[in-house]
């Protein structure tokens, strides 16, 4: 009896959890047009800077939302951070956000399961997850995914807790590996809003030229990794 009351809280939680996502995914379609567009991050900027707790409220949930959801552009999210908040505050606010969403994630599944992830992830990064099982040393593998530019790494967040990976380590790994793009991302915000346009167009070549090259070849860096990380007994 017990088995078949849980499985029902499963459910129920895992409709709820969908039917949130739909909504909110609905609500920040034009959250995600404003982004996108010059003129509408401006009014973000402009509402968050009258307000500076709300600011920061709406920024870390931004980013949390962004993992969970996925539909709101993340190097827009981070670069506005580091225009808002400068490259300390805003890398700081945009790891906590992040961080918040990747718990978030790690945790439904964990709970929810395979349904969740099949719901919420395109079908073509599913099949990643017997990328991810066929993998000997599967945390050296999530670290160097996770530092390439250019992968998708928030589908990866539905699928790692899919494996035997801890939450701790997966949240340390995950974390640190990110920690290069985030950085860049906010200090290019940063130096656009002191008016460092030198450093501002270094960092933008370094961040486009790494994230072109990750999407051209990530195929390849798939096939390296899974030959080179291979499990013997597979």
């Amino acid at each position: 009896m017990g088995d078949k009351k849980t499985f029902r809280i499963k459910i129920i939680m895992f409709i709820v959890f969908a039917a949130v996502i739909t909504v909110v995914s609905v609500l920040m379609i034009p959250m995600a047009e404003m982004i996108a567009t010059a003129e509408g991050r401006s009014r973000i900027e402009q509402i968050m800077r009258e307000n500076m707790i709300l600011g920061v409220f709406i920024y870390i949930l931004m980013q949390a939302l962004q993992v969970i959801v996925a539909l709101i552009p993340g190097g827009p999210v981070q670069i506005m951070g580091g225009i808002l908040f400068g490259e300390i505050l805003g890398f700081i606010l945009c790891v906590l956000g992040i961080f918040l969403g990747t718990a978030a994630v790690y945790y439904l599944v964990k709970w929810l399961g395979y349904p969740l992830v099949e719901a919420v992830i395109n079908k073509k990064h599913i099949r990643h997850i017997k990328f991810f099982e066929d993998t000997k040393k599967v945390e050296t593998v999530i670290f160097i995914l996770f530092l390439i530019p250019g992968m998708p790494k928030d589908a990866f967040t539905y699928l790692v807790p899919l494996t035997k990976v801890k939450p701790k380590t997966f949240f340390v790994l995950a974390m640190t590996a990110r920690l290069p793009a985030l950085f860049m991302s906010t200090y290019f915000g940063s130096s656009l809003e002191k008016g460092d346009y030198v450093t501002a167009i270094i960092v933008s070549v370094i961040v486009l030229a790494t994230g072109i090259i990750g999407i051209m070849f990530k195929e390849k860096i798939f096939n390296f990794i899974r030959t080179k990380f291979k499990s013997k007994s597979k």
